[in-house]
């Protein structure tokens, strides 16, 4: 995911990973290739990891596909309105999905994802979600994004806990 010099404008060398906006059907090529954690955060929500991705591009402002040759998508992110808006605040949901792809280029990925998180940060001043405890990677990466832990609860249908996180822009 080299530099970009605007975030709807790629710049690509060679064959490195990009990010792109997401484009119609981007959902559908990664969809049915989630990593399993991806996965079992979803479940653990009670919802279809298909329909996850699937909504959560549809519901988002902001939404990027990480690409690697050409038109294999290995991850999305993005970000949506909350639901928790106030007056003084803009605030987003937060996410992204990725399949086993992501682990191939996860030292592309953590030199540019400080990047867009700050892209993310554009229209809202305050990124947050739930994050699955049993994911520690997860986990660790968003608290070297900057994200804090506010709290854990148990938000599973199984009773599984989830840190909520969130990032205030600067």
């Amino acid at each position: 995911m080299p530099n970009l010099k605007h975030p709807t404008s790629p710049v690509r060398r060679g064959s490195e990973p990009f990010v792109r906006p997401a484009e119609p059907g981007d959902e559908n090529l990664l969809a049915y290739r989630l990593r399993q954690e991806d996965q079992d955060e979803c479940w653990a929500l009670g919802v279809q990891p298909d329909k996850a991705l699937i909504d959560s591009v549809a519901m988002s402002t902001s939404c990027f596909s990480i690409i690697r040759d050409e038109r294999d998508v290995i991850g999305m992110f993005g970000c949506s309105p909350s639901a928790l808006q106030d007056d003084n605040l803009s605030i987003g949901n937060v996410w992204l999905l990725g399949s086993p792809g992501i682990q191939d280029i996860r030292y592309t990925f953590l030199r540019q994802c400080r990047h867009w998180a700050d892209v993310l940060h554009t229209d809202y001043q305050v990124l947050w979600n739930w994050a699955d405890a049993r994911n520690t990677v997860h986990v660790k990466w968003l608290k070297w994004l900057g994200f804090r832990i506010i709290q854990t609860a148990k938000v599973g249908v199984n009773g599984e806990e989830f840190h909520q996180f969130l990032r205030i822009k600067e």
